[in-house]
């Protein structure tokens, strides 16, 4: 059987910054709702306290050091960092990154995927069962001068020699594809900056969040893809009236007897 590589996602998110300090307060970190989390039903094992590195926080070499190697224990081939990038050289939790380029003791390779995707404040409102959305920031996706500041942002990082290759290119994770304007022309700019760097160009991969989109032809651009299954589980052969119906049916039974709606075995 051939072998296959195992590529997780690496979340940046834990440890404090500028911008969550003033949205959500001081010290905010995605910690903070997970030890906040209850549970909503029978056999709901809530709070899941984090084992071998508890409540870490990124801000300490060794936490990453720690992280690849227990990465290396499980099988894991490489890490794929969320990178998020809002336009004109405006990044966000890109400290994680910058400190493992720096840190040559961490022996994982790692590639990069861009989160392109507006950052909301997002607040559960229990009562109506409605999520309600506040922008926080939005993606100006600029012309070329904005995507070659993107590239030579991150060339450091592709120069690297950990950076993870399929076919000697470089793997790069477009999460949002269908909201890239002009995205065959950002691919094939990124492929000619990365020539004129002396690397071999990029070897794309983009997220599709919906099994249904795979008909899709700007979600069948690239090398490959990743497909998340869990989206729309209970809309699996049903129609757009079906799937409405059975939310609204969920939703009034939510409130009405106080139990959660979607809940299945994994």
């Amino acid at each position: 059987m051939k072998n296959i590589d195992i590529i997780a996602f690496y979340l940046p998110q834990y440890h404090p910054t500028k911008e969550n300090d003033e949205w959500y307060g001081k010290g905010f970190t995605e910690w903070t709702n997970v030890g906040k989390s209850k549970p909503l039903f029978k056999g709901h094992y809530q709070p899941i306290v984090p084992a071998d590195l508890g409540y870490y926080d990124l801000r300490l070499p060794e936490i990453q050091e720690q992280q690849a190697e227990l990465a290396k224990e499980a099988g894991v081939t490489a890490f794929c960092y969320y990178h998020y990038w809002f336009g004109k050289g405006k990044m966000m939790l890109d400290m994680p990154l910058r400190q493992m380029l720096k840190n040559e003791k961490i022996d994982l390779p790692f590639c990069l995927c861009w989160a392109n995707h507006t950052w909301y404040n997002k607040t559960w409102n229990a009562k109506t069962s409605v999520l309600e959305q506040k922008v926080l920031l939005g993606i100006d996706y600029g012309d070329k001068a904005d995507w070659k500041l993107h590239f030579d942002t991150l060339l450091p990082a592709f120069k690297d020699k950990r950076y993870y290759r399929i076919d000697n290119r470089l793997v790069f994770v477009l999460y949002r594809i269908q909201d890239i304007p002009n995205v065959e022309d950002f691919k094939a700019y990124l492929n000619e900056l990365a020539k004129a760097e002396g690397l071999s160009g990029f070897y794309f991969i983009n997220y599709i969040d919906d099994p249904a989109k795979l008909k899709d032809p700007i979600q069948n651009s690239c090398e490959k893809k990743i497909v998340l299954l869990k989206s729309n589980i209970e809309s699996i052969g049903s129609g757009v009236f079906t799937r409405k119906l059975s939310r609204f049916v969920k939703s009034m039974i939510s409130q009405w007897f106080k139990i959660p709606m979607g809940v299945y075995k994994y």
